[in-house]
């Protein structure tokens, strides 16, 4: 009988042991940022973040803290990202950032890493203080059809035909 239970025992530490696999954290970089959002879409790694701009990488590359890319956004507190395909060949990268008194908008584009055009009119300022979430569909304009929330808001940017 205890044969049969050591038997059973240790068959079932082989088993668990078998099943238990290695985890690696790795540091990916911009410790000195204090970084605010990240989103991941059409092969791109977006980050924003507090005051230090928009930086992206292609996921196709070894991600490493040497190799990101900078879009130049130091004016704004990045509350979210959203990178997506931007029609046939181009990529582009919507940001959402907390108004300041240097800049009102709420929602920018970054169009293949470009200095961000601001997107966000339509925004009602009293009951929306920030935008929390940004996503969408890609279509062949420039940051397609977008979606954001804030406050008690959903909003929508589209264009009619």
């Amino acid at each position: 009988m205890l044969r049969k239970l050591l038997s059973v025992f240790f068959i079932t530490i082989l088993f668990l042991s078998a099943n238990i696999t290695a985890q690696v954290i790795d540091n990916l970089g911009l410790s000195d940022k204090h970084i605010t959002a990240l989103k991941i879409g059409e092969g791109i790694l977006a980050i924003g973040t507090d005051f230090n701009g928009v930086y992206w990488q292609p996921l196709s590359q070894m991600i490493n803290d040497t190799s990101w890319n900078k879009i130049d956004f130091d004016s704004a507190y990045v509350t979210a990202v959203y990178p997506h395909k931007s029609g046939p060949l181009g990529w582009a990268i919507g940001i959402a950032a907390e108004p300041n008194i240097y800049d009102t908008n709420f929602i920018y584009c970054s169009y293949l890493g470009s200095k961000p055009k601001t997107l966000g009119y339509g925004i009602d300022r009293e009951a929306t203080k920030s935008i929390t979430g940004l996503d969408g569909f890609p279509d062949p304009t420039i940051c397609g059809e977008t979606f954001a929330i804030g406050g008690r808001k959903l909003y929508r940017r589209y264009f009619m035909d």
